[in-house]
């Protein structure tokens, strides 16, 4: 677990390399399972093959 400030800086530092997803109450293995956060991750990696 990493500080949400923390977190900010980083993805911050990635620029479009990097999306921040604040999640809440899942811990390290319920997130694996969540629909949302599932779905945001697939999102990502999709978009970020479509780009130059």
């Amino acid at each position: 677990m990493t500080p949400v400030a923390q977190s900010r800086l980083a993805a911050a530092a990635l620029g479009d390399r990097a999306r921040l997803v604040l999640t809440k109450g899942l811990g390290h293995r319920r997130i694996l399972a969540d629909p949302d956060v599932v779905a945001r991750a697939v999102d990502f990696v999709v978009t970020a093959g479509a780009r130059p």
